[in-house]
């Protein structure tokens, strides 16, 4: 009697939308185990032959992409053709072998392609417990659907699917068993798992709570830093100004009752103009003024030259830079979507020419000799020098795939002479335009624009950039188009398979992180699991939640520890007695596959019935069959009929009787059955809380209202303990006494609990098939 019969064999094997059933040599593919561990992800190779229909050559791994989507059907030995369990998978790598011309390619899930992508977006949606901004990672919704005993798998039809681990367990009733494996039967191979730490027999299992409220999610945030610099500028026109040189004598001298005031010349007049003022006139001679008797001193009138001369002198003045730099981060897991620049500072920075030309222009207009820098020093009030804004656009992925960065720039800044300079423009003639500084500064025009674009051909990184540049940038002026758009422009494309021209990931707010507060508990395994004997336990195993439990109601947090550590207890003791079993891909496998598929395990030889869940299967398939090896995670010890029917129904001749050649049908349904399976053994852990109220009355005084002195010292030893044991399993209500109304065990039972003890099943008892426990 053979169950390999009973083996779907391959039927259709599409990548891309090429057959390749007649090259596949081996399929191998293998899921991730469920104990602590959210996401079940699925990987392995398919091993692919050239035929002489069919022969393969790629030198250049670009004819399996990674991505490409992968079909893989199988045919049951009832005609029903459906998807492999794994069915439906995505090409990751390919590596061609040229001396056999065959092909192994490695596959994986979509899961699979999520975590190599870091596309957390395909997960988040399935986050259990609460995580904090920067937990919402692949990793981080593992470790919270795993806290829930929760986990997510990619099924036949490519579906993402969510659910417990044990969900439909009850420590009193079981899911029903999908299949039924028997031991040399339908069973190719039976192996312990690797399991080989002891059993605890509780668990200390510490968790994370938290203080307050859970830390929001920092996305949509603008951070603004702004920098300011104080220097000095030197004033790009030509000051003069009026500096203080030799005096002349101005006294008088009387001779014969006249005063002559002599001719203003000689070495210490000055000789020369007033910087570009005309050259000062010559004064008249001597001049005699009629005074009777005395001795007089005239100050006489002289001309704004006398005493003083011009120079140039160069003039820094203060002036002050302030940057503007804002971040937006809008895009995916907060990451930066923009950012922007604004600087501003003096007009001057703009178009130094322009104010020299300016100031130069007002000098002419307005001064003399006297005044011969009359003008203010313009252009020293506050403008935008430029703006620039880089955007980042993201793709699937939440990876970068454009960013386009503009600067703008004032058009003064871009501006010619001959903008501005008197003269004939278009006909016209033109003065110097004493408005053009104030006008032009605030205007702005996009000076360049480069957009840079990111893909992946292959295995090659690929980055092209566009960069549009203003004709200003060659010094035409701004008399015509002046944007970037309709200027120069240039491209350039870059390849690499190295990450030179890959765009870096953009930099993320750093959200914050809740505060939180550790607490223990204990969860108690299900009896003496693991056994010892006098001092060689109990054995505590120490585990910790795999996150925080960021539930702000803290009942909720006592039910998601509660929930995970009874979840772990049952992985941890599952696994211990769990086995390995190899089968045939039945269809009432690989129709009702899940990773926690519940089925029965029967060891015909001990006569042993099991109830298991899967977990953490293989699978293989070539041209002779398909198979399946899975972890079976012990659930309970059962009893029960099992029916192993044989696949065959009389012999292999035909059956000759009246004549009729007809060989025998073969059962519709040759799988084993289970009739009445029920769970034995059962175990149960009662935890009482016993609330005591203490108090004591002290009187200061006695009776005669006299205060006694306080005695000395005392060292009093106070203690309680209570036990309580029932061993063996009550088999119907009326065994233990009855409770008074608040809870409390009657004085009058005389500490004895058990009032029949015939209602009692003891570890002997058990030997009697007659008493029933229900």
């Amino acid at each position: 009697m053979s169950y390999l019969i009973n083996s779907a064999r391959p039927a259709s094997l599409k990548i891309g939308t090429v057959e390749y059933i007649d090259n596949l040599q081996s399929f191998q593919v293998s899921d991730t185990s469920s104990y602590r561990n959210g996401i079940i992800t699925t990987t392995g190779t398919i091993a692919l032959g050239s035929i002489a229909a069919n022969q393969f050559e790629d030198y250049q791994r670009i004819n399996f992409r990674r991505g490409t989507a992968i079909e893989f059907k199988v045919t049951y030995p009832s005609g029903t053709t459906s998807f492999h369990p794994r069915g439906r998978l995505n090409v990751i790598s390919a590596s061609y072998s040229p001396e056999s011309e065959s092909l192994a390619i490695d596959v994986g899930c979509d899961l699979v392609i999520a975590k190599l992508l870091d596309d957390d977006s395909k997960v988040l949606p399935y986050t259990s417990v609460p995580l904090d901004e920067t937990s919402k990672t692949f990793e981080g919704v593992a470790s919270s659907l795993a806290t829930s005993g929760k986990f997510i798998y990619q099924d036949s039809a490519g579906t993402i699917q969510e659910d417990f681990f044990f969900g439909g367990d009850d420590y009193g009733s079981y899911s029903a068993g999908k299949f039924v494996s028997v031991r040399g039967v339908t069973a190719l191979a039976v192996n312990p798992l690797a399991a080989t730490a002891p059993i605890p027999d509780k668990i200390e299992l510490s968790y994370q709570y938290p203080v307050d409220e859970v830390a929001s999610d920092e996305k949509g945030r603008v951070d603004t830093v702004t920098t300011e610099s104080d220097y000095f500028i030197k004033y790009p026109a030509t000051v003069f100004e009026r500096i203080k040189g030799a005096t002349v004598d101005m006294k008088t001298i009387v001779s014969g009752g006249t005063i002559t005031i002599p001719a203003e010349r000689g070495p210490s007049i000055p000789s020369t103009g007033c910087g570009n003022a005309p050259t000062p006139p010559t004064y008249s001679p001597a001049i005699t003024i009629p005074v009777p008797g005395q001795e007089v001193t005239i100050q006489v009138p002289a001309p704004c030259s006398l005493g003083y001369e011009t120079k140039k002198v160069p003039q820094y003045i203060p002036a002050r830079r302030r940057e503007i730099r804002e971040t937006h981060y809008k895009g995916p897991a907060a990451q930066t979507s923009l950012t922007t620049s604004h600087v501003y500072g003096p007009a001057l920075e703009l178009n130094s020419q322009f104010w020299a030309d300016k100031f130069a222009y007002c000098g002419v207009t307005y001064a003399n000799q006297c005044l011969p820098s009359p003008c203010e020093m313009f252009g020293t009030y506050e403008v935008l020098l430029g703006r620039q804004e880089t955007q980042y656009f993201f793709g699937k992925a939440a990876e970068v795939v454009k960013t386009i960065t503009t600067t703008w720039r004032p058009m003064l800044s871009a501006a010619q002479p001959d903008d501005w300079r008197s003269g004939t423009i278009n006909g016209i003639a033109q003065d110097f335009q004493n408005n053009f500084g104030n006008k032009y500064s605030k205007k702005l025009y996009k000076h360049q624009v480069v957009e840079r674009r990111f893909k992946i051909e292959g295995n090659t990184n690929v980055q092209k950039t566009k960069t549009f540049t203003s004709t200003t940038s060659r010094g035409g002026g701004i008399g015509g188009e002046i944007d970037a758009y309709k200027g120069i422009k240039t491209r350039e494309e870059r390849r690499s398979v190295s990450s030179v021209t890959a765009e870096v990931r953009p930099d993320s707010v750093n959200a914050g992180t809740t505060s939180v507060e550790t607490a223990k508990t204990i969860i108690r395994m299900h009896g003496q699991v693991g056994g010892y004997i006098n001092d060689a336990g109990p054995l505590t195993q120490k585990e910790d939640t795999p996150v925080p439990i960021l539930y702000t109601n803290r009942s909720l947090v006592n039910i998601a520890v509660n929930r995970y550590g009874h979840y772990l207890a049952r992985f941890i003791e599952g696994d211990a007695r769990g086995i390995t079993i190899g089968e045939a891909l039945r269809e009432k496998i690989g129709t009702n596959w899940t990773p926690n598929m519940p089925f029965r395990y029967y060891d015909p030889v001990a006569d042993k019935l099991m109830a298991f869940r899967a977990d953490s299967c293989s699978w293989g398939a070539d041209s002779g069959g398909c198979v399946v090896v899975m972890n079976g995670i012990w659930v309970a010890d059962m009893t029960g009929t099992v029916n192993v029917r044989d696949n065959l129904v009389g012999n292999a001749a035909p059956d000759m009787a009246g004549g009729s050649p007809t060989a025998p049908t073969p059962p519709a349904d040759p799988d084993p059955e289970v009739i009445g399976d029920v769970v034995t053994n059962k175990r149960f852990n009662f935890e009482v809380d016993v609330f005591f109220d203490m108090r004591m009355t002290c009187n200061p005084s006695g009776a005669d209202g006299i205060r006694r002195p306080p005695p000395g010292p005392e060292t009093l030893d106070l203690g309680m303990t209570l036990v309580v044991f029932c061993r063996g399993k009550i088999a119907q209500p009326g065994a233990l006494v009855a409770l008074e109304n608040d809870g409390s065990i009657p004085m009058t039972s005389g500490r004895e609990l058990v009032v029949d003890e015939t209602l009692i099943v003891t570890d002997d008892d058990v030997l009697f098939p007659d008493i029933v426990n229900p």
